[in-house]
């Protein structure tokens, strides 16, 4: 079909909403795009403003009959049909239709609603004063996405336009010698937050930046950010020192090559990297042991730059050592010269105004990058935590960063703590020891991760913008930087860290996750959920709930998430949402409230089977299913004695119900025969004895193999074992008798898998 406008697709929205008794506003979404069958350019036409137009006439949509009356949200991002949206499906189409809904009061109301704050913010422009109402919530589900439309009739999009500072309030540019950068980091001048974590450019990286600066070519901006740190007694602000945000790599690159500074490596190992030179050649290249001892070459460019030598010096010793001739000597001077000049060559710095917030310094960041790299309010959390060494901030970085690395690599820890001993005898060392005996990865955590995690236990901040604000002193009732605000905010964080990796807790948590089917990463399928269910577990402890009850809890709730994909995408403000309701409600009321919510029969017998129409290698319904049969003690397709479990550890085959050759066959395509529907979890011998043969094909010799015929697939001797197994794996009995066509087989299969993972819920 064509492109539909917003209103429609009214009957659409209604019809769908009728089968799902009670849904989120974002699945909602996904669900009935998917069944409009708009091709792929049309699914991927963009609005003139931005954003994609199919989804945005959908929002549009909802909105509307919300208004009208024939929506309703029971809570915030859930939707369902109203007594009078019933109304309307039970009527004639014709009265589903955006004319007919302008004359109902909800649309009137809005549209003059609307009307009204046209007129009073410009009153209020005009008068130079300012409105400090807030917009209704009309549509507040849909706050993360984009509502306007090139072609909508009716109220605006309800947000107004974010102010943006002027340009030349947000940052200056001013070039500055290489030497001068150099000199400003040793004094820490400029702070580089990220020092102690690993150098991630390799040698040529380095090579390249040198004789990209000999031949004179530029190399990008650095970009520095003042970012504030406390009020002063004076009343003014004191800024810290200019944080490097971008240009980290280059200016360790130069301190290493240039000055001969030692760099940390994937592994935590001190290091240099050593660059060569060849004064004749002008060549540039990364030292190795021929150049060392080829006296064409000075082996270490940093000799040419630290050494209290001359030049003059220098290219005498030079010369004499390599018998040069005058016209060498006169070229080898030239080249000492242009190499010893590096130093003065310019880069521009970048540096952003103290008053910025993150999420614009965010943003300068990307558009300024030449990279269009994406700096994440992770790094910049890091950053400020790294710089900060009066509330032990410097300290609580390594920490982060250790336990980070000895998770994925705990052999390194003896090593690690034997160079850095500052660091070993600190509480959080010790802390960390028990991971050199840990070795599950169903939770190795990155930085960002435990940020989020002891961020939210400790501080109750889901965005990680606003524990970058608490970091710097922000006050959020007064607006101010305060001392004090800073101070707690490091102390509480600290001890969310702490927390964090705590064995007994640590390991609990991984042990619950693994009981409830979850024993590889490879089901792991959402680090969102999972961070979240480590919050949910930490905040059950605080509370002091029953260690049983705990265990129940975070189970359901981890499942819950990944079935409902409620900590996909964009989920800080999911994060913050559902944490202060643990801390207004009771963790426990509230985890009962939402899943008794959403785990009606219109999300088991409608939603559920409707999302698990994806091939996509990494759903979480396909994880979520093999996890149920992990807990359910199932056995592999067509297996006697092979668990799903082991299948899983031992990474066994997944094989197609209906052969992918048999359906290649028949024209399907991958988006097709690779349906989660038509998977099961399979010993690679049996699989390889089915190839490419039509269900009919083996099945019928499956009927034959356990009525005492040969046996060709498997160990199953007995039909009611067999159909047993069909069972286990959510299969149709019916496939025992004659083959089912496949489309009809994917429906029905959706509808067994999501049957088979509620009753593995229930039992959670």
């Amino acid at each position: 079909m064509a492109m539909p406008k917003f209103y429609q697709i009214f009957p659409d929205v209604l019809r769908l909403l009728a089968q799902l008794d009670e849904v989120l506003a974002k699945d909602f979404s996904a669900l009935l795009i998917n069944q409009l069958n708009l091709t792929p350019s049309e699914l991927a036409e963009q609005n003139p403003g931005g954003g994609n137009r199919v989804r945005s006439r959908v929002h549009w949509a909802v909105a509307y009959l919300v208004q009208a009356g024939a929506i309703e949200r029971p809570t915030r991002g859930m939707i369902r049909l109203t007594g009078f949206g019933q109304e309307l499906l039970n009527g004639s189409i014709e009265n589903i239709s955006k004319e007919v809904l302008d004359e109902s009061a909800g649309i009137k109301a809005w549209a003059k609603r609307t009307k009204e704050k046209k007129l009073n913010k410009r009153a209020a422009n005009q008068s130079g004063s300012s409105s400090n109402s807030e917009d209704d919530a009309d549509g507040s589900e849909f706050d993360d996405e984009s509502i306007n439309d090139d072609d909508v009739d009716g109220p605006p999009a309800l947000k107004d336009p974010v102010v943006r500072p002027s340009l030349s309030e947000i940052y200056t540019v001013t070039p500055q010698s290489i030497e001068t950068i150099l000199s400003w980091v040793k004094s820490k001048e400029i702070a580089i937050p990220e020092i102690q974590r690993p150098f991630v450019w390799e040698r040529t990286d380095v090579r390249d930046l040198l004789d990209s600066l000999y031949s004179g070519f530029p190399v990008g901006y650095l970009i520095t950010w003042k970012n504030p740190t406390i009020r002063l007694k004076s009343g003014g602000l004191s800024s810290g020192r200019k944080i490097l945000i971008d240009g980290q790599q280059r200016v360790t690159a130069l301190m290493t090559s240039l000055l001969g500074e030692k760099v940390l490596n994937d592994d935590y190992e001190d290091l240099r990297m050593i660059i060569s030179f060849n004064p004749l050649t002008e060549e540039i290249e990364v030292a190795n042991a021929a150049l060392k001892n080829n006296h064409l070459w000075v082996y270490d460019v940093a000799d040419v730059f630290t050494s209290t030598k001359s030049i003059y010096t220098m290219v005498k010793d030079y010369c004499e050592r390599n018998n040069c001739t005058n016209e060498q000597e006169e070229q080898v001077a030239r080249a000492f010269g242009r190499l010893e000049k590096i130093k003065y060559n310019q880069i521009g710095i970048i540096e952003l105004d103290q008053s910025l917030e993150v999420e614009w310094v965010q943003e300068i960041f990307k558009r300024v990058n030449s990279q269009g790299k994406k700096l994440s309010q992770a790094d910049f959390a890091m950053s400020k935590i790294a710089v900060n060494e009066k509330f032990g901030g410097n300290i609580l970085r390594k920490a982060i960063d250790y336990f980070c690395h000895f998770s994925r690599a705990p052999e390194k820890l003896d090593d690690i703590f034997d160079r850095d001993k500052e660091f070993s005898g600190t509480s959080y060392a010790n802390g960390m020891r028990w991971l050199k005996n840990f070795s599950s990865d169903i939770y190795d955590p990155s930085y960002t991760d435990m940020l989020r995690v002891a961020a939210m236990s400790e501080l109750g901040r889901g965005k990680l913008s606003d524990v970058v604000a608490l970091l710097s002193g922000r006050n959020f009732e007064t607006k101010e930087y305060e001392e004090a605000v800073e101070e707690e905010s490091f102390a509480r964080l600290a001890e969310g860290v702490k927390r964090f990796i705590n064995e007994t807790q640590f390991t609990k948590f991984v042990q619950i996750i693994r009981s409830a089917g979850f024993i590889s990463s490879d089901l792991l399928s959402s680090q969102g959920a999972l961070n979240f269910a480590y919050i949910l577990y930490l905040r059950c402890k605080r509370e002091g709930l029953d260690p049983a009850d705990i265990e129940q809890l975070v189970r359901k709730w981890f499942v819950f998430s990944l079935l409902t994909t409620r900590y996909s995408g964009s989920f800080e403000s999911q994060y913050d949402q559902d944490f202060r309701q643990m801390l207004s409600a009771g963790t426990q009321q509230m985890i009962k409230t939402v899943i008794d919510s959403r785990s009606g029969d219109g999300f088991w017998e409608g939603l559920l089977p409707q999302v698990m129409d994806t091939s996509a290698a990494r759903s979480p319904y396909w994880n979520v299913f093999r996890a149920s049969q992990i807990f359910m003690k199932s056995k592999g397709f067509l297996s006697t004695e092979i668990s799903t479990q082991d299948l899983v550890d031992l990474k066994g085959d997944v094989h197609h119900v209906y052969p992918k050759g048999y359906l290649k066959a028949k024209g399907y395509k991958p988006g097709q025969y690779n349906q989660i529907a038509n998977l099961v979890q399979m010993q690679t011998e049996i699989n390889i004895r089915i190839g490419a043969k039509s269900p009919n094909q083996y099945f019928t010799t499956l009927v034959a193999q356990v009525s005492g015929g040969n046996q060709e697939y498997g160990g199953i001797r007995n039909r009611e074992r067999l159909i047993e197994n069909l069972n286990e794996h959510a299969l149709p009995p019916g496939l025992l008798e004659d083959e089912i066509p496949y489309e009809e087989f994917l429906i029905l299969r959706r509808k067994l898998m999501a049957a088979k993972i509620r009753e593995y819920f229930e039992k959670l």
